[in-house]
């Protein structure tokens, strides 16, 4: 049996996830359990309040002053971003976002560079899969969906997936 909470895979695109669960079936013993956790949630609204209370700013916005701080960048200003939530329904996603509120002019390692005022850099994404849907997932890799269990508001599942058997 192998446990995957949700907050990790729940930052895997579509194809990533499809690649994790190909990587991780040939680990698990025919008929082995795979057991994990997905945000399910569509929901736009709980979805804005989850992730759009200033919390998620202040973590996304600090990439940008570890970028400052970390490497080779000279005239660079972090703070001339502002966070942007974005929910893509058709790809399941929210997009974590910064936007730049002013045009930059700096060096990387030397070189120069040019941020237009209004620029959007995409840094982080957080999908939100619907149970169908990440058991097709499942399938795709070779993983049977045994069971599935959803919570009361439709906004986090836990799903038992098998490694299929071995071939007599």
């Amino acid at each position: 049996v192998v446990f995957f909470k949700g907050s990790t895979i729940t930052n895997l695109s579509t194809n990533n996830c499809l690649d994790f669960f190909r990587r991780i079936s040939p680990a698990l013993q025919p008929e082995g359990l795979l057991i994990v956790g997905v945000d399910t949630n569509q929901n736009e609204f709980s979805l804005r309040k989850a992730y759009d209370d200033g919390r998620m700013a202040r973590l996304t916005l600090s990439i940008l002053h570890f970028i400052n701080r970390d490497l080779p960048i000279s005239g660079f200003d972090a703070s001339a971003f502002n966070y942007e939530f974005n929910w893509v329904p058709s790809t399941h996603c929210v997009e974590h976002n910064v936007r730049a509120t002013q045009e930059q002019n700096f060096l990387l390692d030397g070189i120069p560079v040019q941020i237009e005022k209004g620029t959007k850099f995409h840094l982080l994404s957080s999908y939100k899969y619907p149970v169908d849907y990440f058991q097709d997932l499942a399938k795709k890799a070779g993983l049977q969906p045994l069971d599935c269990f959803v919570d009361q508001n439709g906004r986090m599942a836990i799903h038992i997936l098998q490694a299929r058997p071995l071939k007599q």
